[in-house]
């Protein structure tokens, strides 16, 4: 911050905020002593800060290990940031729907700064079956969801947050490049949906589709997720573009005017799929 906006800075508040951006890094919870070292504040402002949060709901200690984490509270703040309806609310039976089409869990996630945050989840009908609570973090460059919001961000957006990741293989399928990511992301442009062959996960795989708004800006992403013993690598073209279809319903709830369906991938025969119109990109804004 510069000296100007600093002058008008409530420090208690800002010391809060550190405290709080630490936590969402560390989803299992950290320490009273390890938030001091991080974020380099008094212990006993540490002790302050974390009395209240806690205090006000925000923050949780566990009684075993004595660690701080966050709290499902802070989803009563994170959603009215993400549009003027609540999203959630506006995606449900949407989500219902495709895991009834598809029998695997649906999800709805967004994406903060740098990384993707876990809003809902409609698990799927199956005894073993994936789940992801909500406020649960993923890196952008390797999974569907990542791959299908960085694919709609404007150009200049997109190329900082390309060029600023830490491409770890996390799997033998994880993309390690940006020269790989920059292709597939073309391609999920063309078609209008992404695809997760166990990028981040061995043996879980992935479909989503972008929300976008009245300005054409994605707000958020859809997708269905599960093992690839019931949703394997043949089935995924099959199914990209009822993700797309179904997430652009949420889209026109929005306010996105603009009729768009996906379309097959070039392997696929060209009348396995209806040939659909590609989604524009984002103006910058």
């Amino acid at each position: 911050m510069t000296t100007d906006e600093t002058r008008y800075t409530v420090p208690g508040l800002d010391r809060a905020l550190t405290v709080l951006e630490l936590l969402t890094q560390h989803p299992d919870g950290l320490g009273m002593v390890e938030i001091a070292e991080a974020t380099g504040l008094p212990n006993n402002s540490i002790f302050r800060i974390t009395a209240t949060l806690s205090a006000r709901g925000y923050l949780a200690r566990s009684p075993e290990t004595k660690r701080f984490a966050l709290t499902r509270k802070f989803l009563q703040l994170a959603f009215p940031a993400l549009h003027q309806r609540n999203i959630v609310e506006v995606s449900l039976d949407v989500m219902r729907e495709l895991r009834d089409q598809i029998q695997e869990s649906a999800l709805l996630g967004t994406w903060l700064e740098d990384r993707g945050v876990t809003l809902a989840q409609v698990a799927a009908p199956h005894p073993i079956r994936l789940m992801v609570d909500p406020g649960t973090r993923f890196d952008l460059y390797c999974c569907a969801p990542g791959k299908a919001m960085l694919a709609y961000l404007p150009e200049e957006r997109q190329n900082q947050l390309i060029d600023s990741f830490d491409y770890q293989a996390l799997t033998p399928h994880t993309i390690t490049s940006a020269k790989r990511l920059r292709k597939e992301l073309a391609e999920v442009q063309r078609c209008g949906y992404a695809l997760d062959h166990g990028e981040s996960f061995e043996g879980i795989h992935c479909i989503a589709a972008p929300v976008l708004n009245e300005h054409a800006q994605v707000v958020a992403v859809v997708w269905v997720s599960g093992p690839s013993t019931r949703l394997p690598d043949e089935t995924l073209p099959k199914w990209g573009p009822t993700v797309a279809e179904q997430t652009a319903r949420i889209s026109r709830r929005l306010g996105y005017y603009e009729p768009t369906f996906a379309q097959a991938p070039p392997d696929e025969p060209e009348d396995s799929e209806p040939s659909p119109r590609k989604r524009k990109r984002p103006s910058r804004s």
